[in-house]
């Protein structure tokens, strides 16, 4: 059960396996209730995010717009963006 909601939720948010795995129950239901809106800064690592990719890419297809990829993906420039 917590490794598939860990899944959903590195997927659903587009979080980098490092930065889901790090959050704590407290970031996301302070004083045990929780939250409507969080915010994570991620991590930057050296290897290939492959589930983060198809995320966007699912993103991209659907709405043909790159902007949507850089703002999900958290990427301050759209020039950060594979082509």
């Amino acid at each position: 059960m917590r490794d598939l909601a860990m899944f959903n939720l590195a997927i659903d948010t587009s979080l980098r396996s490092c930065d889901a795995v790090s959050l704590k129950v407290k970031d996301w239901a302070p004083h045990g209730h929780a939250i409507d809106r969080a915010t994570v800064r991620q991590q930057k690592i050296g290897h290939a995010h492959s589930l983060r990719g198809t995320k966007a890419k699912l993103i991209y297809r659907r709405t043909g717009n790159p902007r949507a990829v850089q703002l999900r993906l958290g990427h301050t420039k759209i020039e950060s963006l594979a082509t």
